[in-house]
């Protein structure tokens, strides 16, 4: 055989080396690659959460007082809808206790306040937030309104503050402190109001 077939050979048999080599590693390269599927697998889809799903309820019990002639206790019942998995708004009502034994000589005293109130609450945190609250309270006293014949009065109560809830994934529990805005509600319920929160779904 001639040098030059020699050379023709050779560098056909070069190229089908070099073809058989590049086909080799790309098929093992496409072998690597993950496959993707057009189907979306049952953990990619998002669970359906039912409205019901989203609402809130709540049990506060706070404000207690247990003295020598002293006995007070408030109580809140609401419920919020979850707008969004942090922000949260709502409606309840809310109620105190009071009793006041006076010395001997002196009527005692007992009074009920009751009240609604609107919220919005965001979470800083899973367990930490914030809360506003903007209530109309009729507050009972003891003596009677303006020179008038009733001892009750009605006036706004907005409270700001906040809290800490832990638990489990439906019934949680926790603490709440607010802070009174008006001067009357100060007055019925003290500069701070500390709450025992019982949640449903927070």
């Amino acid at each position: 055989m001639k040098s030059g077939n020699y050379k023709i050979v050779a560098t056909i048999v070069c190229l089908l080396a070099f073809v058989l080599m590049y086909s080799d590693v790309h098929a093992q390269t496409r072998g690597t690659k993950p496959r993707t599927s057009t189907r979306k697998s049952s953990r990619d889809v998002a669970p359906k959460v039912s409205p019901l799903d989203k609402i809130n309820y709540e049990i506060k019990l706070g404000n207690l007082g247990i003295g020598g002639n002293v006995f007070s206790i408030a109580a809140k019942l609401n419920g919020g809808y979850k707008l969004t998995s942090w922000f949260t708004a709502g409606a309840g009502i809310k109620s105190q206790y009071e009793y006041l034994n006076y010395p001997s000589g002196f009527q005692d005293y007992s009074g009920l306040d009751f009240g609604g109130f609107a919220f919005v609450r965001g979470k800083i945190t899973k367990s930490i937030y914030l809360q506003g609250e903007y209530g109309i309270q009729s507050y009972q006293t003891n003596t009677r309104v303006n020179g008038g014949s009733s001892n009750r009065f009605t006036a706004p109560n907005p409270a700001v503050g906040g809290g800490y809830i832990g638990g489990g994934d439906r019934w949680s529990y926790g603490a709440e402190v607010l802070f009174n805005i008006n001067d009357r509600a100060q007055d019925y319920y003290g500069i701070v109001e500390y709450w025992i929160n019982f949640s449903y779904r927070f």
